[in-house]
């Protein structure tokens, strides 16, 4: 008697979808028995909204935009509704790293890499907090992913994509330049990752076009939000005169990236890093131009003056985009599952162990990942 041919595995991406539309539903139910009033910055947020404008003091203006148009679409500006969009907009990105992360790897470490984006510390507060890196990160995740593929293949409409993106990206944070600093590090660097000039010319046009208004306003405004994003790095002001160097600052800074990115995504983005510079994989290194950079900026800006712990999050959506599939790669993973415990536990064991670590070894960086897990997912 003929046994019947086992049903198809589901495709790794739709099971990434179904967790990251799970996670989704969840974070946008507790919304509703949250008791958390707005915080400050959020009650700003949502005035903003009230009068809409090319930018604001602090800001540029989606921030305002995103609460306005979600506040009218439900016809309340109920606390809830005015969450509403981190989670979407968290969500989203999740998405759009979920397929950046198949430019680089294989299709089960690009569903992990979405998967852990819906799930690290920082995706985590910001779907319950208004926060302009919520805004920022989506188009910052499609940023990655125009430009894999343009690195790729010439592309007329992706390069203007790439720019509108880059543009919309400046209008939620002005921290949408770290991908110009780190595409232009990348380039000089690795020859296979310049896209070709006309690409680049259209590019900077679409950026040019979509910041206009912003840029406009600034010069109507006496460059109020730039002078406020130059007040945060106050050292400038003191150049020439005696400075002081805040020493403890990049070591305080290090040590909360371990609560944004989470203590084992951080541990094992040096090893990443080393892993991927000793390799032949361009895209890999340029993940690390697109991340470290970041980081030793924002470092620079912790020894001369403060910074906050949230300053260097758009390096982790690089970051995660390299360390994920290399932990799946190296790792859990059968042969890598086996020399990794293997060097932990010498003997038959680990060989013993192989199917469990392959069917859930990525589970165990998620738990140790999320604090409060149960509650907070």
């Amino acid at each position: 008697m003929r046994q019947s041919a086992a049903p198809p595995a589901p495709e790794p991406v739709i099971l990434g979808l179904a967790v990251i539309a799970v996670l989704a539903l969840y974070r946008g139910g507790m919304l509703w028995v949250s008791t958390a009033d707005l915080f400050m910055d959020e009650s700003q947020y949502w005035l903003w909204g009230q009068a809409l404008d090319w930018g604001y003091y602090s800001k540029p203006p989606m921030i305002g935009w995103v609460l306005r148009a979600f506040t009218e679409l439900a016809g309340s500006d109920a606390i809830p509704i005015i969450r509403l969009p981190m989670v979407l907009f968290q969500t989203a990105t999740a998405i759009i790293v979920l397929f950046a992360a198949r430019q680089i790897t294989d299709p089960v470490s690009a569903t992990w890499c979405g998967v852990v984006y819906a799930t690290c510390p920082f995706t985590a507060a910001g779907s319950f907090l208004v926060s302009t890196d919520t805004v920022l990160a989506p188009f910052f995740a499609m940023m990655l992913l125009l430009y894999l593929r343009l690195a790729r293949r010439s592309s007329a409409m992706l390069a203007l994509t790439l720019g509108f993106c880059m543009g919309l990206g400046m209008l939620a944070k002005y921290a949408a330049v770290y991908f110009v600093i780190g595409a232009v590090i990348g380039a000089l660097l690795i020859p296979p990752a310049r896209i070709s000039p006309r690409d680049l010319a259209l590019a900077a046009a679409s950026l040019g076009i979509t910041v206009a208004p912003n840029v406009l306003w600034n010069l109507q405004n006496d460059l109020t939000t730039l002078s406020h994003t130059v007040d945060n790095v106050d050292w400038i002001k003191d150049i020439g005169s005696d400075m002081s160097l805040n020493w403890a600052g990049p070591g305080a800074f290090l040590a909360g990236q371990f609560l944004v990115f989470g203590p084992i995504w951080f541990a094992a983005y040096p090893w990443a890093i080393w892993r991927a510079l000793r390799g032949s994989d361009w895209r890999v290194k340029w993940l690390v131009c697109m991340s470290l950079p970041i980081i030793v900026l924002v470092c620079g800006q912790a020894l001369l003056s403060k910074a906050y712990a949230n300053w260097a999050v758009m390096a982790y959506l690089a970051a995660l985009l390299l360390t994920v599939p290399f932990l799946w790669l190296y790792c859990v993973d059968l042969w890598g599952g086996q020399r990794w415990a293997s060097a932990w536990w010498p003997g038959p064991g680990p060989r013993a162990l192989k199917p469990f670590w392959r069917r859930t070894g990525t589970f165990w960086p998620i738990f140790f990942t999320r604090p409060g897990m149960l509650i907070w997912p």
